[in-house]
């Protein structure tokens, strides 16, 4: 048809522009929270580095008259050590494994960045249909159904089935009836109990009324086996209890009207308030009154594994909050049923902004009757309070909040938008996937946190070392050495994305002061160790690494680069305690704590052998050839400080849980366990209306409520 209409809103002023507006500002997340954290540390690091240089340079040729080609091969040696070339490509390798284990899961990961988040994520903020529950409406026929008139539950299903449509599969409540009728028939699927049904009961001719939005009601005309004719309907409870004169459909108001209507809206209302949406149903015999046959309750059922699969994630000390477009009620019924928390509230609490709205989103376990902006909303209130915030959708008005959050989640089965908004694609049904990532992301986490620690502790052991042989010993490195030492180092430390790790039993929140003070406590022992192995090596080592030492330490050698064959053993000391120092950073304890992985090892295990060959056979001439004795003594050695190097681990480590702020690890949206479910909130509880309004008595009970509140389908 045609209408005349007048616009009153275009463009980004409509409810869809402003959804696409939102994802728009919410775009180009690049960084993640660990990789910004990662680059803080490199900052601090090569800053310290350019100190060191600076300082190196000017004492070197101003104060001791080196050559400036020395001093500036000193200098790049220097900087070559002090930058972790390999970073980028050692994240991207981990968190693309990550990314397969994750497929492998039921997850597709579209944003690289979003398995490093999760790991720190505090709330993950779930939407309902077909996440938490199957999608599925289910009409149940047990106790929880009402019957009246001497009928019974069993029989006010048959008659629901008699009124509804099998041709028409894609109706979401004729299909819930009719599954429901197979169920209680015993068939295996609802074409055989519709024939079952056929041989007692035939349709007249035209005898079928399909629904429509203006009559909110199905009826049908049947004739059973004995010739007893039936007329049933099932819809809206008040629709089925009286008709609209006009809504141009079969007219009728049931019999025992009066009494009927209060007991039908009282259950009606009281199964409202349990979370179920509702179907009434009718009958007439042999063209008699209309008689109200029962109610029959329907609900969208939690998938069998969603409560576990919250406790998992509240275990994990996550945060869920559960967010549905849905009736408050529902959205409260369901809550209960999972365990997931009963403060669910409405919209209207994220008005006015403040510190009053911000601690009812913390603390609230969810919210009902939301639009799209109302979820995006929640996502910025988290995040502003430092949270990082995981928000899972299917439609186009999930999109901002997925775009919004750090890490967006497109469930099994959702739009385009949604998938195209979101960092991580479910392939599989319900919550549990988002669980399985959780636990990849905080293995990757540490296995992240490992390579950190690992490349800082040698940077720090090599400047220093670098800058104290020039300073106290007047001596020079091979330049070549720093950048072989570096470039072996970054190939062996590729591996370390596939290493074991067990995840964490809490979000993982990096910080800077946290990894320098591990990172730089084992860098400075690792320092402190090759200049022992320096000044005092001469002591356990070979008569051939004594007069090295001997010479490199006379006046004649001043200036110049040590006596190769105790710069080649410093050279294999430094290899070996740098590339066996990964065993220890990949650890809270000692590092034979935990096995790595086999590829780990391996990669580790080839590199040194290559080295350790090289330096005992020396075929380039590169580096003087070693005796075996002084290879197996700095082996040992390296090993020792190992030992050492893990108690100021767990020093450290021990240090820093005892005095970081307490902040870090705490997560405000967490409820305290023993929390009362049954605490009100916003609702529409009638005694908590009454309560707000300032009048009526508070036992007033729910039918007392308006027609038009009252929670019914049809």
């Amino acid at each position: 048809g045609e209408c005349q209409a007048v616009v009153s809103h275009t463009g980004v002023n409509t409810m869809i522009g402003e959804a696409a507006k939102a994802i728009q500002d919410a775009s180009g997340k690049d960084i993640g929270v660990f990789e910004g954290k990662i680059i803080e540390a490199a900052q601090v690091l090569i800053l310290i580095t350019v100190v060191v240089v600076s300082f190196l340079f000017y004492f070197m040729y101003v104060v001791q008259k080196v050559e400036i080609t020395e001093v500036l091969e000193m200098s790049l040696s220097l900087v070559i050590a002090s930058v972790p070339v390999a970073l980028p490509m050692v994240m991207k390798v981990t968190l693309s494994i990550g990314a397969k284990e994750m497929s492998d899961e039921g997850g597709i990961v579209t944003h690289l960045t979003a398995l490093e988040e999760i790991a720190s994520m505090k709330v993950l903020c779930s939407d309902k249909t077909g996440t938490l529950t199957t999608a599925q409406m289910t009409v149940y026929y047990d106790d929880t159904a009402k019957a009246y008139n001497g009928y019974s539950r069993e029989q006010v299903l048959e008659f629901a089935s008699l009124a509804s449509n099998e041709a028409n599969k894609d109706d979401p409540i004729d299909s819930a009836v009719l599954r429901a009728y197979a169920k209680m028939k015993g068939t295996s699927n609802v074409d055989d109990a519709v024939d079952k049904r056929k041989s007692i009961y035939s349709l007249d001719k035209d005898g079928f009324i399909g629904f429509n939005p203006i009559v909110k009601r199905t009826c049908a005309a049947v004739t059973a086996k004995d010739g007893t004719k039936w007329f049933c309907s099932k819809g809206m409870v008040d629709v089925i209890l009286k008709t609209n004169p006009e809504d141009e459909g079969k007219q009728w108001t049931v019999e025992n009207y009066d009494a009927m209507s209060k007991e039908a809206h009282k259950a009606d209302a009281d199964l409202g308030v349990s979370g179920f949406k509702t179907l009434g149903v009718a009958v007439s015999k042999n063209q008699g009154p209309m008689q109200f046959a029962g109610i029959l309750p329907i609900m969208d059922p939690p998938r069998h594994d969603t409560k576990e699969t919250i406790r998992k994630i509240k275990d994990a000390q996550v945060a869920v909050k559960m967010i549905t477009g849905d009736h408050h009620n529902i959205g409260k019924e369901l809550a209960r049923q999972i365990d997931l928390g009963t403060d669910i509230r409405t919209p209207d609490c994220l008005q006015p902004p403040g510190d009053a709205r911000d601690l009812i989103v913390l603390k609230a376990d969810g919210f009902a009757k939301v639009k799209p902006l109302d979820k995006h909303e929640v996502v910025q209130v988290l995040q502003d309070k430092g949270l990082v915030v995981g928000m899972t959708g299917d439609g186009v008005n999930d999109a901002p909040a997925l775009a919004k959050a750090q890490i967006g989640i497109a469930v099994h089965g959702a739009t385009d938008a949604a998938k195209s908004a979101g960092d991580i694609v479910l392939t599989k049904d319900g919550l549990s996937p988002i669980y399985t990532a959780i636990q990849i992301s905080r293995r990757i986490f540490k296995r992240l946190k490992s390579y950190v620690i690992y490349r800082i502790c040698i940077t720090v052991q090599v400047v220093f070392f670098l800058a104290a042989l020039a300073i106290f010993y007047n001596l020079r490195f091979k330049a070549l050495y720093i950048i072989l030492l570096a470039l072996f180092h970054d190939l062996q430390i590729v591996t370390i994305a596939y290493d074991h790790q067990v995840a964490g039993a809490k979000p993982e929140t990096p910080t800077v002061l946290g990894l320098l003070l591990t990172s730089y406590s084992m860098g400075v022992l690792m320092f402190v160790q090759t200049m022992v192995s320096l000044q005092y090596g001469h002591l356990f080592m070979s008569d051939e690494f004594d007069a090295a030492f001997r010479h490199s330490m006379g006046d004649s050698s001043a200036g110049t680069e040590m006596d190769k064959y105790l710069e080649t053993t410093i050279f294999l000391q430094i290899s070996n305690s740098s590339a066996i120092l990964i065993f220890s950073a990949r650890t809270v304890s000692f590092f034979f704590s935990t096995f790595p992985a086999w590829q780990l090892s391996f990669s580790t295990a080839l590199g040194q052998v290559l080295i350790n060959i090289w330096c005992l056979v020396a075929p380039t001439g590169l580096v003087d050839k070693l005796l075996p004795m002084d290879v197996l003594k700095v082996w040992i050695y390296d090993i020792c400080w190992l030992l050492f190097l893990d108690l100021v681990k767990m020093s450290a480590s021990g240090l820093w849980e005892k005095y970081k702020p307490a902040t870090i690890d705490r997560n405000p949206a967490l409820q305290a366990k023993d929390r009362n479910s049954r605490r009100m909130s916003n609702n529409l509880r009638p005694s908590y209306m009454l309560a707000q309004a300032g009048g009526g008595e508070l036992g007033n009970r729910v039918t007392d409520l308006p027609e038009g509140s009252r929670n019914s389908l049809r």
